[in-house]
């Protein structure tokens, strides 16, 4: 295997997550080049793509609320800002928690790879502090993140990165507005993609804008994905740009005309998003997948992991995907072994008030296929 596609070089060859949402503690050990996410209901297999884009992005404030109003109904304005209450974070939080500096805090970390870090978050009442003349203190001035926690201050939410470099953040409901202490030098922070099973994307560090000439050969290569639903399409037009499903026309042997993709069914669009947000995806970064067998039929899955595995290996990007679906599993291990790599399994359990996470290499999971042992928990 070419150092390029060494464990080493991946954004999250392992993740630990306490204190987040449904989990109270897990630590997943192995995750691979693609790694695929199952178990029962209620297992965390959502909040493990939550954390992951919690962890990329540093908690950046847009990640935050979108997590907050697709994942625990909490009412935005402007697209950004919630409610100013003391339970506006709770929701991501084990438990939900009261404003309360004995809550305990989230911890999301990493210690492999190249960047190894740790990204902390707690709640509480804080303020910038001030000097005499009434100007805020810079982190820098004082050798503190410039904060200070009162009982009259509004709630917060103070997020903390450590590794190589640091970085602290203060997210506030109430605005879309957050303190950054870059007196400590900002981290690199990792792109991502998310897309839900509604074909949906939230991005991070993914440009939506493209040159002419990235159209072009995007559209080539996400033709050829898009010929695993119907080998019939020949080719795929973007009539503006960004390449959004609207804004795509495909060509076919037995159509005298181009038509709107969405004439091609769910399926085609959920490919789409798949395949060509993959493709955009800056070398680094990471693509998490909900529910990946959507939309798409399971004679095809094989298919579409082959693709993915392809495009993550060649693109240097890390893929991570949930299932419930036992031919989600086998096409997974189809695609796996006809390409063999570094890529996994994890299964979720949850048992005591803990998720346990049990990682399957591609020879593990070819086994399990080929005896019929189940692996989703």
């Amino acid at each position: 295997m070419s150092e390029r596609y060494s464990r080493s070089r991946l954004p999250y060859p392992n993740l630990a997550i306490r204190g987040f949402r449904g989990i109270k503690a897990v630590e997943i050990p192995k995750l691979g080049r693609a790694t695929l996410i199952t178990g029962k209901n209620n297992t965390g297999k959502t909040a493990v793509l939550d954390a992951l884009r919690l962890h990329a992005s540093n908690a950046a404030p847009e990640v935050v609320y979108d997590i907050l109003k697709s994942r625990a109904g909490r009412r935005a304005q402007n697209g950004a800002s919630l409610d100013d209450s003391p339970f506006a974070f709770s929701p991501l939080f084990y438990g939900f928690p009261t404003l309360s500096r004995f809550a305990a805090p989230i911890v999301i970390s990493t210690d492999g790879g190249e960047r190894p870090t740790k990204l902390e978050m707690r709640m509480g009442r804080f303020v910038e502090k001030e000097t005499k003349n009434g100007n805020a203190i810079q982190p820098e001035s004082d050798g503190s993140h410039g904060l200070e926690e009162r009982e009259d201050a509004p709630p917060a939410m103070l997020a903390e990165t450590q590794g190589g470099m640091l970085c602290r953040r203060l997210i506030k409901p109430a605005a879309a507005y957050s303190y950054d202490g870059y007196g400590f030098q900002d981290i690199e922070r990792t792109p991502f993609a998310l897309i839900n099973p509604y074909g949906e994307i939230s991005r991070y560090g993914v440009s939506v804008g493209v040159t002419k000439y990235a159209i072009r050969r995007n559209e080539k290569r996400v033709a050829e994905a898009l010929r695993i639903i119907d080998p019939k399409i020949t080719a795929i037009s973007a009539t503006e740009i960004p390449m959004k499903p609207e804004n795509v026309l495909v060509h076919a042997k037995d159509i005298s005309r181009p038509v709107p993709l969405d004439s091609f069914g769910d399926g085609a669009l959920r490919l789409f998003a798949i395949s060509q947000t993959l493709i955009r995806m800056p070398m680094g970064g990471i693509l998490l997948i909900e529910e990946i067998e959507k939309g798409l039929h399971h004679k095809i899955q094989a298919d579409v992991w082959k693709m993915i595995i392809g495009e993550a290996r060649e693109n240097d990007v890390q893929v991570f995907a949930t299932t419930h679906s036992w031919d989600a599993v086998k096409a997974f291990q189809k695609a796996a072994s006809e390409s063999p790599g570094e890529d996994s399994l994890v299964r979720l359990t949850h048992r005591y008030e803990r998720v346990f996470a049990t990682a399957y290499s591609e020879k593990d999971v070819e086994i399990a296929v080929r005896q019929n042992i189940e692996v989703r928990g």
